[in-house]
């Protein structure tokens, strides 16, 4: 196709070339001149439309055939690893077939029907049609019953492997979907930098028998507050993850005693203190948060 347009635009170029000569030839009346002119820019016009249109294609062929590479690349390391995971394709490769051939059965059973002068079965595009959107469809239930269950089997894992305690600096709950998901800022000190700013989820979580996340959204003050937070999981950008919060208890910075060292803006406690201060037996001030108010409430 590139190869017809780069042939039609020599041919428009030739062209020009004449209409150019021609329009510069001392015979011509103005009235001849005038059309050549016409047709000149007529003529340049479709010139640059047929060379924009050229480009156009080139490009597209050379994407075209750089997503061919890619493919082509990434079935070669997908068959690569294939040959290379032993167990996981011994495990894997039966199933993918005992599926497969039970998929054909049903696929025969249900898009043929059976002739009966010559015992044969015959092709049926119209059960055919509805067998694949009926497969379609059952597919995409599945995918959809199986993400809850995929998001409980991670955080029951990140329950086990990444359960933390912290106190720290809250501003608020924010909604991203209502019922569904909240988003909480901590930060480590006040005022707060980015670099001391971290974004915690809240969702709901069958592990921690947590179905109202919007409670816990709730239960941050809408105005700057000190406090421990128990949480799950590690910021990863590239994945999207987030901290997930499972249990708060905040207190607004108005509400403390002015002799709590929350009120100086840096006293964050991280999961590994509180783990040293309760291997060593002691108390680390403030963090009873009850006798906190209490004593805010006697002052």
């Amino acid at each position: 196709m590139a190869d017809d347009f780069e042939q039609k635009a020599a041919e428009l170029q030739r062209r020009l070339q004449r209409l150019e000569h021609n329009a510069r030839s001392p015979t011509r009346s103005a009235e001849a001149t005038e059309k050549h002119a016409s047709a000149t820019d007529k003529a340049h016009s479709a010139l640059k439309t047929a060379k924009e249109f050229n480009d156009n294609v080139h490009w597209l062929r050379d994407s075209w055939y750089k997503l061919a590479a890619l493919g082509h690349k990434i079935a070669a390391v997908t068959g690569v690893v294939w040959q290379h995971s032993g167990p996981v394709r011994k495990c894997l490769w039966p199933a993918l077939k005992w599926a497969g051939h039970r998929y054909q059965r049903f696929f025969q059973w249900a898009a043929y029907d059976r002739d009966a002068a010559s015992n044969t079965r015959v092709f049926n595009k119209y059960k055919a049609t509805v067998t694949i959107g009926f497969t379609a469809a059952m597919l995409g239930l599945i995918g959809y019953g199986a993400k809850p269950v995929c998001i409980t089997l991670q955080q029951a894992f990140m329950a086990l492997v990444s359960e933390k305690e912290a106190y720290t600096y809250f501003h608020g709950s924010e909604t991203i979907e209502e019922g569904q998901l909240y988003s909480i800022k901590t930060t480590s000190q006040v005022p707060s930098s980015p670099e001391s700013t971290t974004h915690m989820h809240v969702q709901s979580d069958l592990v921690y028998w947590l179905f109202y996340p919007e409670d816990i959204a709730n239960a941050v003050p809408n105005e700057v507050a000190w406090g421990r937070v128990k949480y799950t999981g590690w910021r990863v950008k590239f994945l999207g993850w987030f901290p997930e919060v499972k249990d708060v208890e905040a207190v607004p910075l108005s509400e403390l005693p002015n002799s709590h060292p929350a009120k100086s803006g840096h006293y964050y406690i991280s999961h590994e203190e509180l783990i040293q201060a309760e291997r060593r037996g002691t108390a680390i001030p403030g963090t009873d948060l009850k006798k906190v108010l209490g004593q805010a409430t006697k002052e």
